[in-house]
């Protein structure tokens, strides 16, 4: 009995080992590291990540590729203070067409709230 816990203990150590080096290799590609303390409004159960490193995504309304840098990451963690299991989901060009279309929502909503008001007067 005692060898086959002698084996599972290597066996287990082997695949830690194994994917550290794996995260090791990940991370050294474009990784900026990330600053802890200033992810504190995040209240996970999850562990903090130690780093950023560009992701690939698909935007959700053209189908584009495009990828979501490190330090794109950086700032929307520890900048905006943005909850650390959002991810991105629309490339450039459709986050920019979608605030111009909110824009003009509001900008809608304001010239008939003048005029209401401006009637009531």
């Amino acid at each position: 009995m005692p060898k086959q816990g002698k084996n599972r203990s290597r066996k287990l150590q082997a695949q830690k080992l194994k994917l550290e080096n794996r995260v090791s290799a990940k991370r050294s590609r474009s990784a900026i590291d990330a600053d802890r303390s200033q992810l504190v409004h995040n209240n996970t159960y999850d562990s903090l990540p130690e780093y950023y490193v560009d992701l690939d995504f698909r935007c959700v309304d053209c189908g584009v590729q495009e990828v979501w840098t490190a330090a794109q990451q950086k700032w929307w963690y520890e900048t905006v203070k943005a909850n650390i299991n959002s991810k991105a989901v629309r490339c450039s060009r459709c986050r920019k067409q979608r605030r111009d279309e909110r824009e003009v929502q509001r900008s809608h909503m304001r010239k008939m709230a003048a005029r209401q008001a401006g009637a009531v007067c």
